[in-house]
């Protein structure tokens, strides 16, 4: 009896869990038992109540339950790192298959005789050529882990033709939905063809930020809402008057809306 009323005592004296997590003391004629949450251990290991010579029962009843409450922890563990790791796990592709290509990390550069557009999300598709593997070591049992992968890149596009497998993804010959066309080439120098100009809007855009002497400077600027040529309505863009002002659509569209340009 003495040990059950200490750990009573000892736990009514604790500071109580967090306000989310469910304890439950059970009051029985042989021993006390304690239902607790994983949350619930992790407040036990954080009060330190763990080894206190007031929860240990003489029966081992509370010892007994912080021990299968920690089981039970290391369990759920491992299991939300197996579920974890499978949808980590890298992609892997063979040689020939066909995959579409990051443009997180490509640039384009301005002309002065065309408008410029940002690369879609994925570029391609491009086949494999090559594969870039990780060497066998003692912390990958399963053998080379290839790492990165050869592409079939176009000529013009003068870049390393090697990319790591976080920057592609597989491409799937269905004949419904089809990549965004690849740029043209201009001078060496990629560019998008304009399909239509479908609207336009006027905007106060700041041209000068406000300093401790001065108060900030807006201008008023036109943009217009332009069709990329085989592209999806996704990829529809508002660009500034200068990026089109050179198209020659931009007449006919001014034309038909009635309107002047807003800059000379």
């Amino acid at each position: 009896m003495t040990g059950q009323g200490d750990g009573a005592a000892a736990v009514a004296a604790t500071k109580h869990p967090p306000c989310k997590t469910q304890r439950c003391l059970r009051q029985g004629k042989r021993r006390t038992a304690v239902v607790m949450s994983v949350t619930v251990w992790q407040w036990i290991h954080s009060e330190k109540l763990v080894g206190k010579p007031g929860l240990k029962f003489s029966d081992g009843g509370m010892v007994g339950e912080i021990q299968l409450l920690k089981r039970h922890s290391l369990a759920a563990q491992q299991r939300q790192k197996h579920y974890a790791d499978k949808k980590l796990r890298p992609l892997s592709f063979e040689l020939g298959d066909e995959v579409l290509l990051s443009s997180k990390n490509l640039k384009t550069l301005s002309h002065p005789n065309c408008t410029p557009k940002l690369l879609p999300k994925w570029l391609g598709p491009f086949p494999i050529i090559g594969k870039c593997a990780k060497p066998h070591s003692p912390q990958n049992d399963a053998g080379e882990e290839v790492l990165a992968y050869k592409l079939e890149l176009p000529e013009y596009m003068k870049i390393h033709p090697v990319f790591h497998v976080s920057l592609l993804k597989p491409y799937r010959r269905d004949g419904r939905v089809q990549p965004p066309p690849m740029p043209v080439t201009v001078e060496g120098e990629e560019w998008f063809l304009v399909e239509a100009i479908l609207d336009h809007k006027d905007e106060l855009v700041e041209v000068k930020p406000k300093t401790k002497h001065s108060p900030a400077k807006h201008e008023l600027q036109r943009f217009y809402h332009v069709k990329w040529l085989g592209m999806g309505e996704e990829e529809n863009s508002w660009e500034p008057e200068d990026n089109v002002r050179n198209l020659d659509i931009f007449p006919s569209y001014l034309a038909y809306r009635k309107i002047s340009p807003l800059s000379p």
